[in-house]
């Protein structure tokens, strides 16, 4: 900045002056040091007195090696860093993370973030909870959306935008909703009002509980026809690594049927196939040839007269995960091998998954008891059989005196 654009208005204070007009700008501006160098720094205040106090916290932040929150950063512009951060690691998560942004957006988006304070946060989480109807937001919704929020702080943090990160609180012990098991005999019902692609797709998922998009876009090269297993690779999960699972008879008839079909389908390399499968169609990038089908689900339900929606207390596809975790705990399988087939990251997603079939413990708890029983009389006959003789006791023989 030449001399002759800046008036002192005291030591290490100035103001700029417009080199087009000559007029001398309000706001002020400070000199410090940075890395060796003097700087000018705008202030952003014309009031001398506040100016002070910017330069103060920014030579004390400077001294300390603290970062300074960048001129101008809007809540916007870290948001845009936290999508940045999911594309370039590829995360599945990337869709659902894209609607909790555009949620922060409406609420927060046009804020500085240097003036952003928790009770902004607060009120926009009071906002929400007060919504009715189809718009309404449940806790847990919330929460996720100020997870996003407080990652995309922490992300401004760590490449210097921001000087600290504001506390984003979470709230208390959240009302979940719970997934639902689906018994066979509701399946059968609305299966019957399901188009017959969406129908194979959730046989194979309730065997599985493989999630929709991951399952959606399987293709046939990842099934190994002779070892009878299928390999997802590790881009098209979730927890980004390689996800195997063995098929066993029943879903070895599916996928042979499915194959077969594949075969007269050169040009779609998936396994399951949507209404629309022809050559040169557009694939979905995220369910596939299948495509979404959620208009087509929610019709079957209210043909098959039952509840459509999680929030109504309706059944939904990913309630097949639910399902596959209940029935394979409940007929014996582990939680390491459920954990494996299902894709899960620890065994504690599956028992938060498994609902607890309330016949098949019964069944177990009445052999648990049996076999106890079993066990129990078992013991009484060893114990009795190793008593020596002498201490059974016999009868007493009494002499007969003579008459």
């Amino acid at each position: 900045m030449a001399a002759k654009t800046i008036v002192q208005v005291e030591p290490g204070f100035y103001r700029r002056r417009n080199p087009k007009t000559g007029e001398l700008g309000e706001n002020l501006w400070f000199t410090m040091t940075r890395e060796s160098q003097t700087v000018f720094v705008s202030a952003k205040t014309p009031k001398i007195s506040d100016a002070r106090k910017v330069r103060a916290i920014a030579v004390a932040a400077t001294e300390q090696g603290t970062p300074l929150t960048r001129a101008r950063l809007l809540v916007n512009d870290i948001l845009d860093g936290v999508l940045r951060y999911h594309e370039k690691n590829r995360h599945a998560s990337l869709p659902t993370e894209r609607a909790k942004v555009t949620a922060l957006r409406a609420a927060l988006g046009t804020m500085p973030v240097k003036e952003l304070r928790t009770k902004h946060i607060e009120a926009m989480q009071v906002a929400w909870q007060k919504l009715d109807g189809k718009a309404a937001i449940t806790d847990v919704t919330i929460n996720r959306r100020c997870e996003t929020l407080r990652l995309a702080l922490n992300l401004a943090v760590k490449a210097g935008d921001v000087a600290r990160a504001v506390h984003v609180p979470m709230i208390k012990k959240p009302k979940s909703i719970r997934g639902k098991y689906i018994p066979g005999a509701a399946q059968a019902v609305f299966s019957e009002y399901l188009p017959d692609y969406v129908v194979t797709l959730l046989e194979f998922a309730r065997l599985f509980g493989t999630r929709k998009g991951q399952l959606s876009r399987t293709e046939r090269t990842w099934i190994n026809r002779e070892q009878r297993v299928l390999t997802w690779p590790p881009d098209e999960c979730k927890n980004d690594e390689p996800h195997e699972i063995v098929l066993d008879e029943r879903a070895w008839v599916i996928i042979e049927r499915l194959l077969a079909d594949g075969d007269q389908r050169p040009w779609c390399p998936f396994l399951f196939h949507g209404p629309h499968c022809h050559p040169g169609r557009k694939r979905n990038k995220k369910y596939g040839c299948v495509g979404d089908f959620k208009k087509a689900w929610a019709k079957a339900m209210a043909q098959a007269g039952m509840p459509v929606g999680r929030k109504a207390g309706g059944f939904t596809f990913h309630n097949s995960r639910n399902t596959f975790a209940t029935d394979f705990i409940a007929g014996g399988g582990t939680y390491e091998d459920a954990q494996i087939l299902g894709g899960w990251k620890t065994q504690h997603m599956v028992k938060h998954y498994n609902l607890r079939n309330r016949e098949a413990l019964r069944e177990r708890l009445e052999r648990a008891r049996i076999e106890g029983e079993r066990l129990a009389e078992l013991d009484a006959e060893r114990r009795n059989a190793s008593r020596p003789l002498h201490s059974i006791a016999t009868p007493k023989v009494v002499a007969l005196k003579p008459v």
